[in-house]
């Protein structure tokens, strides 16, 4: 064999060698090498659960979930926790563990209307909330210190720790008497001492009692031949006696002729009934 042939064997022979070599390199090798191959953690907490499983998909990694929690800054539905943490050299097929965020932590208010304010402030704390205001109103339905209302109103979700507010009865309104209504005084009509008009000429009679408050009343004439003509002979009531002011005065006075027919009534209004009282006399006394 000639040395030619011989350099052309073992030139074949060893490229089909590395070509084998290469071959079970690419095969078996080189993927172990890329799954061992180590790379940094991204941070998905903050993102929807269905946007993180695409991305850990894409990056070969898996994961799993461990619960959810409240939080009052992460919407619900999103991660809230990842472990390892963002920046963690990790490889293909690790798993990831994942916390998923329920959002707030709400609470109902519980009915406490129509209850002790002391009991009614128990299960409020209870249900995790926080009784705050407590205003008082009078009411004539709800015994005193019972709840009347709260605000939120009664089965409304609210948030976890939300003060709740109170009215709470102050009690039934307190009854005042009604004054009895003042008895209307009497009106007191003003007395006067009928004066003496008897001996007087008719128009100086009818000055006298209209100067003294009074009214001359029925006029009547007579005859007397030892008085002069238009003098009063009589008058009703008698001097003396004391009567409502404004009362009539009757007279009679002396006629020209002797026993006249007629009698005038002098020309004024109707008077009210004469009240009389009568005065004692100085010859009584």
């Amino acid at each position: 064999m000639t040395r030619g042939k011989i350099f052309a064997i073992s030139f074949f022979t060893s490229l089909i060698v590395s070509a084998g070599v290469f071959i079970l390199m690419y095969l078996y090798v080189v993927p172990i090498m890329i799954a061992n191959q180590k790379f940094s953690l991204p941070n998905v907490t903050g993102a929807k659960l269905e946007t993180v499983k695409l991305t850990l998909e894409s990056k070969g990694l898996n994961f799993s979930l461990n619960g959810e929690e409240n939080d009052p800054l992460v919407s619900a539905g999103s991660v809230l926790k990842q472990e390892p943490l963002a920046g963690t050299l990790v490889k293909k097929n690790d798993i990831v563990k994942l916390v998923v965020s329920k959002g707030k932590k709400m609470a109902a208010v519980p009915n406490v209307l129509n209850m002790p304010v002391e009991q009614a402030a128990i299960e409020i704390t209870k249900a995790g909330l926080i009784p705050d205001k407590m205003d008082r109103e009078i009411s004539p339905a709800v015994p005193k210190g019972y709840v009347i209302s709260l605000d939120p109103q009664p089965g409304a979700s609210v948030d976890f720790g939300t003060k709740v507010n109170l009215l709470v009865s102050g009690g039934q309104p307190k009854t005042v008497k009604a004054k009895p209504a003042p008895k209307p005084k009497p009106i007191e009509i003003p007395k006067e001492m009928v004066p003496d008009v008897v001996g007087k000429y008719f128009d100086e009679a009818r000055k006298i009692l209209e100067s003294k408050g009074f009214k001359l009343g029925k006029l009547s004439k007579s005859y007397s031949d030892d008085q002069d003509f238009d003098i009063v002979l009589s008058q009703y009531p008698e001097p003396g006696i004391s009567v409502n002011k404004g009362s009539e005065v009757k007279i009679t006075i002396n006629s020209e002729v002797q026993n006249p027919n007629a009698s005038q009534a002098a020309p004024v209004a109707p008077a009210a009934p004469v009240e009389t009282e009568t005065v004692p006399s100085a010859e009584d006394e």
